[in-house]
């Protein structure tokens, strides 16, 4: 499936590279709070439209870890979408962790580039399935 049957344009509701990149960062937090903190109930939930976005972000870690390299996968989105995921992102701090995991996993960053882009693709791909399947 190619990405522009998926993924429509911004302007039509789709997701931009930055809204994908919030979809990870939300899921991250969300499992780090569910980590840290017991249930508390005065916290409101995410909206319908996060909950569709969190739904896609888990399947597509399932769909990549299901892959021939998976552990690499999820090892990328870990090091670079998941870090720090609660503050706020400044110019450069994607690129800099690209750095940091081409350092860490010996992949040059144009490859953890090229992950990062099936990452992309993938989430889009199960996100299209999650709205026109259910």
């Amino acid at each position: 499936m190619t990405t522009s049957s998926c993924r429509p344009s911004a302007g039509e509701g789709g997701y931009t590279s930055g809204k994908i990149l919030d979809a990870f960062r939300l899921y991250a937090c969300i499992q780090t709070k569910q980590r840290f903190q017991a249930n508390d109930s005065s916290t409101a939930g995410p909206d319908e439209r996060q909950k569709q976005a969190l739904r896609a972000v888990t399947r597509t870690l399932y769909r990549l870890s299901r892959q021939a390299q998976g552990e690499e996968l999820l090892k990328i989105v870990e090091l670079v979408y998941f870090y720090d995921a609660s503050s706020l992102l400044k110019k450069g701090d994607i690129s800099m962790r690209v750095t940091k995991a081409s350092l860490r996993l010996h992949y040059s960053e144009r490859q953890i580039y090229y992950h990062l882009k099936h990452v992309r693709e993938t989430f889009c791909e199960v996100l299209y399935e999650l709205e026109r399947f259910g």
